[in-house]
């Protein structure tokens, strides 16, 4: 909550005073049927955050971005570290499907989805409510000398803060690195992997500050989200709004609008704001105000719905266009097609066998004992199947000898192996291209065969 003064509209932005400094929040909760809603969701979604990492699908994480394995796992698929445009197109998809539910419904990732709002607005504050009481409470204590029992319930409440942010950290971090791998990392001695050691010591940290510390400055500062909703939305999006034809002018009385000016709205905010000012960045579409006003509205005998959802045009009582006719709507559509398109034919497009050749450094080539020039080379072959492949490269061109132990072996599914070869060619084919084939899936391919 803010102070009772009336928001001060030069300040850029309501987590600071005049002077720059910050100014701590106190979110009053009032239940409502909006709060409910986000409630259940933030539940079921906290537990899909944190177990996601651990389940597994076909016998492979569900989805992970494994940055030791250079691996990316998506619900079945398996690309590896030459194959991230499959991964940016299935991100840019997820990208456009957010900017489309935002234009059509507003900023729901930020009210029910994000994890910052999550896990501060159900597990952080709650537990700050819990041990040191309600807002009018907790801003007592940090205005008051701290006494013993200050100090205790302090230090409690951050104990907590630090447990969960253990917990949300290295869920995060499964998410890009393998569970075991982290558990090894837990339970062995820092002395034993000091870099993966102080890289989880300084996440868990990051995520202890934001969550017991930065919060909505979060929002407020770092989230580009905030920044790119004008953008993304139109006259017909629906907003947390506030209806000022029919609450002006605040006060009481036959010749005031209903809106009384109990700064109920500004006290239950998250991040500050005063939602009867219009819309602003730092709404995260939460809808607390609009649960808080709705509670005022009916003891005073007033309607519902003074603070809502709605959009500029049914403020202004203007038309509001249907969904399928506005042109945002039709282009993000068209664009997750196109992605789509594209994703699924790369996706399921791929070959069998992915082979990519690589010229060993060093010298172009050299001379054999038995005068023939070789060429040394580096085959990274790639198993995209879901069974065991017998691998057998054989050379297609006259004169081309492959020297190489690992031509005729066994890749595991969705495994990948790197083979040293040696191509050995007579003088005739000097500075030509060779073709061998991979015999188990019938590809071919290609070496480039450098000589005097």
């Amino acid at each position: 909550m803010i102070d009772s003064e009336k928001h001060d509209s030069s300040i850029p932005v309501p987590t600071m005073d005049s002077r720059g400094k910050r100014k701590w929040l106190y979110p009053d909760r009032r239940s409502g049927a909006n709060s409910r809603k986000r409630k259940l969701t933030a539940f079921a979604l906290i537990a899909i955050y944190l177990v996601t990492p651990w389940i597994q699908f076909q016998g492979r994480p569900l989805f992970r971005i494994d940055v030791l394995e250079k691996k990316a796992y998506f619900f079945g698929l398996v690309m590896r570290v030459n194959e991230a445009n499959i991964l940016a197109i299935i991100l840019a998809t997820f990208a456009i499907i957010l900017l489309l539910a935002t234009l059509v419904k507003g900023r729901i990732w930020c009210s029910f989805g994000c994890p910052q709002t999550v896990f501060v607005d159900w597990v952080i504050r709650p537990i700050e409510e819990l041990i040191e009481g309600s807002a009018h409470h907790r801003r007592r204590i940090d205005r008051e000398s701290w006494t013993f029992q200050t100090w205790t319930k302090k230090i409690f409440k951050h104990i907590l803060f630090f447990g969960v942010a253990f917990i949300v950290s290295n869920a995060f971090l499964a998410y890009f690195i393998a569970p075991d791998k982290l558990l090894h990392w837990m339970i062995q001695p820092p002395s034993e992997h000091p870099v993966p050691f102080l890289f989880m010591t300084a996440v868990l940290f990051v995520f202890y500050g934001d969550l017991a510390w930065f919060r909505e400055q979060f929002c407020a500062y770092l989230c580009p989200y905030a920044r790119f909703q004008s953008v993304m939305i139109d006259q017909d999006t629906p907003t947390v709004s506030y209806d000022a034809a029919r609450g002006e002018p605040r006060g009481r009385g036959d010749k005031k609008g209903d809106c009384i000016d109990c700064q109920l709205c500004v006290r239950v905010c998250p991040t500050g704001i005063d939602i009867r000012q219009g819309l602003q960045l730092e709404c995260v579409m939460c809808a607390r105000c609009i649960d808080a006003c709705n509670l005022v509205m009916t003891n005073v005998k007033k309607p519902t719905g003074l603070i809502r959802l709605a959009s500029q045009n049914e403020l202004l009582g203007s038309r509001v266009t249907p969904v399928w006719k506005r042109p945002k709507v039709i282009a993000y559509t068209i664009a997750i097609g196109i992605l789509l398109s594209i994703g699924i034919m790369r996706t399921f497009g791929r070959s069998t066998l992915a082979i990519n050749v690589i010229r060993a450094p060093g010298a172009s080539f050299s001379t054999l004992p038995d005068q023939r020039h070789g060429n040394m080379f580096i085959l990274q072959i790639a198993n995209n199947s879901d069974s065991d492949l017998h691998l057998s490269i054989q050379p297609q061109t006259k004169g081309l000898e492959l020297l190489c132990a690992e031509c005729n072996s066994i890749i595991k599914k969705h495994g990948e192996i790197r083979i040293s070869a040696i191509a050995a060619f007579d003088a005739g084919l000097s500075n030509s291209v060779a073709t061998l084939k991979e015999a188990t899936s019938s590809q071919t391919f290609e070496l480039p065969l450098i000589g005097p």
